[in-house]
């Protein structure tokens, strides 16, 4: 059995659409296989990254800065085309910094015997793909001495393999609903399990959040005595200009004041989202950190995100976006309007059965000129002809290759192809474009 087929034994909630999340997650089968493989996890300068949507540019964005002077562990999911992308050590002279195939097959093969003795307790019951994964990854970090490890959440927070960790610095993106059937219907709910990785004597930074979760997340902060900014509130971003290569803003925050900034991200939530970014490592700045203004501005610059709003050609112009979820959908039709308000959207669109797609395809199809709807070849993808049913003027093109040469067929200068509603779409795509 290869290194690949042997991770995929591990039961993978991130292909499951219905299971019991406060059954099925458990913190302390976490804790126990890190204990069993025996290094000292807790001394790693974890830095966690959580919300709805946001997370894996906050963790990019953070990343890049902080690796211009420092070895940054960079832990995200799930990935778009390998799982290598999931687990990454960023130098000055790595920007990328992929977990290399060999690597990944030697740390398995190490780390295996400890795997199989925790992959099943009557007490814990079985080892998830996403505990091993993580496990993986936090054993990686140590191994390579890393100055900082950057966790993305997976699911929710509070039962997150990925809180097994107390991490000093936390961020927010934005909490919204997604997930409910397993994380609650109503945003207190939602936003509680969002709020697990909040303990005791840490700075949490965050995206600028509605009313109720906002108040929320300063009460408990209040509680359990930790430092609380949000962007907007304590700390400010301002957009100065945008074209459809970047966007150029300025940040003022207690002590920080910059001015000029460029991220070559589009869109106003990703001006936010680097706000949080920034406002992390103003506390680390205040803590010592050799980080300065230019090598903050050189992180900005510098910062790569496949599958966010990615321009991967400019003829025709086609656009990918792993929006998911109405909230992030609703963002990405205002990017779409802000960037490129003269052009028609053909859009190639697929999602999985756990998702509102009719939520979804009320806010983006009606000011698309046409749609293909599509799937993913995973068990979860949505039958694309069940979402035709609620949006009759659109067409069925179950193979998602076949659906991005139609869409291409069908482009001219005056159009642009968007390719949306599923992370394994966009993977998909992406594979065999770029």
């Amino acid at each position: 059995m290869g290194v690949r087929e042997y991770l995929d034994s591990f039961i993978n909630y991130e292909k499951k659409i219905k299971f019991d999340y406060k059954k099925s997650l458990k913190l302390e089968r976490m804790k126990k296989l890190l204990k069993d493989l025996g290094f000292p996890y807790q001394e790693l300068n974890v830095i966690h990254i959580a919300g709805t949507k946001g997370k894996g540019s906050i963790s990019n964005l953070l990343s890049s800065i902080l690796s211009t002077k420092y070895k940054v562990g960079l832990f995200t999911s799930p990935h778009l085309v390998d799982l290598k992308e999931r687990i990454r050590v960023l130098t000055n002279k790595d920007k990328e910094g992929f977990i290399k195939e060999s690597e990944l097959e030697e740390l398995t093969r190490h780390l295996k015997p400890v795997l199989e003795k925790n992959r099943f307790s009557k007490k814990l019951g079985y080892l998830s793909f996403f505990e091993v994964y993580t496990a993986l990854a936090l054993f990686y970090f140590f191994k390579k001495k890393t100055d900082f490890v950057i966790l993305e959440a997976g699911l929710g927070g509070r039962l997150d393999a990925t809180n097994c960790c107390y991490g000093k610095y936390i961020g927010y993106g934005l909490i919204d609903y997604d997930h409910q059937d397993k994380l609650g219907r109503t945003l207190k709910e939602i936003t509680y399990e969002k709020a697990g990785f909040i303990k005791k004597a840490q700075s949490v930074v965050s995206f600028p959040q509605r009313k109720s979760v906002s108040s929320f997340l300063r009460k408990i902060c209040k509680e359990r005595k930790c430092e609380f900014l949000e962007v907007n509130k304590e700390i400010k971003v301002r957009e100065l200009s945008y074209n459809k290569d970047f966007q150029e803003f300025s940040y003022l925050g207690r002590v920080l004041k910059l001015e000029n900034l460029k991220i070559p991200l589009l869109g106003f939530h990703q001006i936010l989202n680097s706000g949080v970014a920034i406002g992390i490592t103003e506390i680390l700045i205040k803590e010592g950190l050799k980080i300065k203004e230019e090598d903050i501005k050189r992180g900005l610059e510098n910062v790569k995100i496949a599958g966010r709003f990615e321009i991967i050609k400019n003829e025709p112009l086609i656009i990918l976006d792993c929006a998911h979820n109405p909230a992030s959908i609703l963002v990405l039709k205002n990017t779409l309007l802000r960037h490129f308000p003269d052009r028609r959207v053909i859009l190639v669109f697929g999602t999985s059965k756990d998702k509102d797609f009719k939520k979804m395809g009320k806010i983006l199809f009606n000011m698309c000129k046409k749609i293909i709807l599509t799937k993913a070849e995973v068990q979860k993808a949505q039958n694309p002809y069940l979402i035709k049913k609620s949006f009759k003027k659109a067409q069925v093109i179950p193979d998602p290759c076949k659906a991005i040469l139609k869409a291409i067929d069908l482009c001219d200068k005056k159009d642009l192809i968007l390719v949306t509603g599923s992370v394994y779409l966009v993977g998909k795509i992406r594979k065999n474009l770029c």
